[in-house]
């Protein structure tokens, strides 16, 4: 009373090789489709791994253009400072000429923004300080008359 004979006493030959056929077709479409899968999981991988590397190189490249900008507008500030700086000295010079500034030769009487601009540019920095302070200093107006006249 052996009710589990083997597989090959059960069936008959044909149908056990199309059961094996079947089973080859079957894994073989899941191998093929999870080739499928890890070519395309790979190419993704390589193809941000690569823009990963772009990213960097423009982002250095970008560093390197904004310190070089950087630097220019600190040699330039730097040139209009000493600028103002030589035509002050060269006005106190010359005491024939009244000392005229760009400011004063634009209009004909000193802006009252003029010490909030003295006073916020001390606050930005050193350069617009200076430059602040020379274009008060031709001005030929005392920084505290320009205070009592403006409300920064």
């Amino acid at each position: 009373m052996n009710d589990f004979e083997p597989a090959s006493v059960q069936r008959p030959d044909a149908d056990l090789a199309k059961q094996r056929s079947e089973i080859r077709r079957g894994l073989n479409r899941a191998n093929l489709a999870s080739v499928i899968i890890l070519i395309v999981v790979i190419g993704l991988s390589l193809g941000a791994v690569l823009q990963a590397f772009r990213a960097e190189r423009n982002a250095q490249e970008a560093q390197r253009s904004r310190r070089a900008a950087e630097a220019d507008l600190l040699r330039a500030q730097q040139s209009e400072a000493q600028a103002l700086l030589d035509q002050s000295r060269a006005q106190r010079r010359s005491p024939t000429q009244p000392p005229f500034s760009t400011l004063q030769r634009c209009s004909t009487k000193p802006s009252p923004s003029l010490p909030c601009l003295l006073s916020n540019s001390f606050r930005s920095g050193p350069i617009q300080f200076l430059l602040s302070f020379s274009l008060l200093q031709t001005s030929g107006i005392s920084q505290f008359e320009m205070m009592e006249k403006s409300n920064c």
